[in-house]
């Protein structure tokens, strides 16, 4: 191969099904489409709109399933850390922790009813926010665990 080829080794082992983070991205879909398919998965909570008060777009029957969400998404993930082995747990799930309140919050934030005309989607939102906050502060130290932005 080249020199300017950044991919040395293409071929792919049986253990690379267990063992990268890719895969392991394959697996979370497939779980997650078949719990569908059988019915166990029936929604998603959803964020309402709102206008003055965010308080406004968290009805108390959405706190149930948001805290449902975030155990189920962190035992998915912690099966994928411990079994391949790339960091530890109790370092890993303050990062999870902090990323999903950071996506409840961005995803709050662009349900107002002003951003959601003028940005259209959450994507939008999360394009022209993110960055300017990973720009503005330090990166946060518990982030800094996690292992790939598969997992983030």
């Amino acid at each position: 191969m080249s020199e300017n080829n950044l991919v040395e080794n293409t071929k792919t082992k049986l253990s690379d099904l267990w063992r990268l983070e890719d895969w392991w991205a394959v697996w979370f879909g497939g779980i997650l489409l078949l719990l569908t398919a059988v019915g166990l998965v029936k929604l998603v909570p959803k964020i309402g709109k709102w206008t003055n008060n965010p308080v406004e777009a968290i009805p108390s029957e959405l706190i149930i399933p948001v805290i449902i969400l975030f155990v189920l998404i962190a035992i998915l993930l912690s099966i994928g850390i411990a079994v391949m082995k790339s960091e530890k747990l109790s370092r890993y799930i303050p990062g999870f922790i902090t990323i999903f309140i950071l996506s409840v919050v961005s995803y709050l934030f662009a349900n107002q009813v002003v951003i959601k005309l003028k940005l259209h989607y959450a994507a939008s939102f999360n394009s022209v926010v993110g960055p300017q906050f990973s720009n503005s502060f330090t990166t946060i130290s518990s982030i800094n665990h996690l292992p790939s932005t598969f997992f983030r």
